[in-house]
C-alpha cells in the first residue's frame, strides 16, 4: 500500500494528513467533541465581548484577560470533576496552594483600586473573575472531600506522602514565603497590609502548579485526561498573559517602598512569573506536541483523549 499523502503547512515542518482536510473525516473527528467545542466557543466570545465592550483595549488588559483565563482553567477542572464524579488526576496539594494564592489576591484587589489593571476592565471584570476563581476553587476543594476515595493521596506526593508531615512542611513553606512578602513588597496601595497581601499571593502561585506537575509525573503510563490537561494548560497561558503584562511595567511596582521592596519588589514578581512559565514550559510543549500527534488519528483532547507525558517510575502503582 502507498503511504498515506500528507500536506505541509507553509512555514511549518509539521506534516498533517491530507485526509484531515476531507470533509468526512473532518466532521467524524469534531462530532465527538461537540459539546467541549461549545464551551471553548463560548469562552472565545465572552473573551471577544469583554474586550470591545467592557474594557478601553488597552494594553493593560493583558492582566484582565490573564485573569479571565485562569479562571476559565478552574471552570473546566471543576466541570471535569463534577462530570465524571472524581478527582483523580488533580492535585489536593496544589489546590490548596491556588486556593490560597486566590483568596490573597482577591482579598487585595477588592479593598484597593492599586493593583486592578488601567483600563475599564479593572473597574468590575477584573475583580469578578478573580471571585469566580475563588469560588471555583473552593467547589474543586470541596468536591476532593466528596469524591476522596478516588483522590490517589501516594502519586501527589509533594511535601511526602505523610499528610501530617506534609501539612507541616507546606505550612511552613507558606510561613516562609509571608516572610519573603513582608520583606518584600511594593507599595503601591501605601497600605502594608494590602501590599503584603498581594506580594504573598505572587510568591506562592510560583510554586502553586509544582504538586500538579509532581502528580502528572509520576501517573500509571504518564496519561492526563483530556478536560485535566486543559485545566493545566490554561493556567500556563494565564501565567503567560501575566508575565507580558509585568514585564512591560515592573519598575513601577518600585515606587513607594523602602528598603528592600524599593530595589527589589518588581523583580522578584516577574521573577515569580518566570518561575511559573519554566515549570510549566515542558508540559505545554508535550501538550501542542501531544495535540499535533493526535490531529493524524483524527483523535482530539477535547473528546478526552488522554494526553501522554514521561512519567518517574515508583516502587507503587496507582
Amino acid at each position: 500500500m502507498y503511504p498515506p499523502r500528507t500536506t505541509v503547512l507553509e512555514g511549518s515542518s509539521i506534516k498533517l494528513p491530507l485526509r484531515f482536510f476531507q470533509s468526512s473525516s473532518l466532521k467524524n473527528a469534531l462530532s465527538p467533541d461537540r459539546k467541549n467545542l461549545s464551551v471553548w466557543l463560548l469562552f472565545a466570545i465572552f473573551v471577544l465581548l469583554t474586550f470591545h465592550y467592557l474594557s478601553d483595549r488597552d494594553f493593560s488588559f493583558l492582566l484582565t484577560l490573564s485573569s479571565i483565563v485562569g479562571s476559565f482553567g478552574f471552570l473546566l477542572g471543576l466541570y471535569k470533576v463534577v462530570s465524571s464524579r472524581s478527582v483523580q488526576g488533580l492535585s489536593v496539594k496544589s489546590l490548596i496552594l491556588y486556593g490560597v494564592v486566590s483568596l490573597s489576591r482577591f482579598f487585595s484587589i477588592l479593598f484597593s483600586d492599586s493593583y486592578l489593571p488601567y483600563d475599564r476592565s479593572g473597574d468590575w471584570v477584573y475583580r469578578c473573575t478573580e471571585g469566580v476563581e475563588v469560588i471555583a476553587i473552593a467547589f474543586l476543594l470541596y468536591f476532593s472531600y466528596r469524591y476522596k476515595y478516588t483522590y490517589y493521596s501516594f502519586i501527589d506526593s509533594f511535601a511526602g506522602e505523610n499528610r501530617k508531615k506534609s501539612c507541616i512542611t507546606i505550612g511552613l513553606l507558606l510561613f516562609s514565603l509571608l516572610c519573603l512578602s513582608i520583606i518584600i513588597h511594593p507599595g503601591l496601595s501605601q497600605k502594608q497590609s494590602i501590599d503584603v497581601l498581594w506580594s504573598f499571593s505572587h510568591y506562592v502561585e510560583a510554586i502553586a502548579v509544582y504538586p500538579q506537575l509532581t502528580l502528572f509525573s509520576r501517573s500509571r503510563h504518564g496519561e492526563i485526561e483530556g478536560l485535566t490537561s486543559h485545566f493545566v494548560f490554561s493556567l500556563a497561558i494565564s501565567r503567560l498573559f501575566a508575565l507580558l503584562f509585568w514585564a512591560s511595567c515592573w519598575r513601577e511596582l518600585n515606587a513607594g517602598t523602602r528598603w528592600l521592596g524599593s530595589r527589589y519588589a518588581g523583580v522578584s514578581i516577574l521573577l515569580s512569573q518566570c518561575i511559573q512559565i519554566v515549570l510549566m514550559g515542558e508540559y505545554v510543549y508535550y501538550y501542542v506536541k501531544s495535540y499535533f500527534s493526535l490531529l493524524d488519528t483524527n483523535s482530539s483532547l477535547l473528546n478526552g483523549t488522554p494526553l501522554v507525558l514521561p512519567v518517574c517510575r515508583t516502587s507503587r502503582e496507582d
